[in-house]
């Protein structure tokens, strides 16, 4: 009998152990949603510069273009997510996310 608690225990171990790891990657990814310019693999971030929409290389706080586009003439949200930064992992997405705002 004493082998069936030692099993029980290292079951619960196990469960114990992946559920701490499990937490640690949901603070992970809670933590780049709330710092999106941080996200992984991010190739760009286009964010709120001076009053206008610029696109940034991932980690630069230098933007790489400034978009003819104020941040006065769109609506509160879009506004937000520009101050918060848009995270943008490739070309194509930086191409749709610029027309867009076009």
């Amino acid at each position: 009998m004493p082998e069936v608690s030692k099993i029980k225990r290292k079951l619960i171990a196990a469960v114990l152990l992946a559920a701490a790891i499990l937490g640690g990657i949901s603070a992970r990814n809670a933590q780049k949603a709330a710092d999106p310019q941080r996200a992984d693999g991010c190739a760009y971030v286009v964010k709120e510069y001076n009053g206008m929409i610029a696109v940034f290389q991932n980690g630069s706080n230098l933007p790489d273009e400034i978009l003819d586009c104020r941040l006065d003439s769109l609506p509160p949200e879009e506004v937000q997510r520009l101050k918060n930064g848009i995270p943008v992992f490739s070309e194509q997405e930086l191409q749709k996310l610029i027309e867009a705002f076009d």
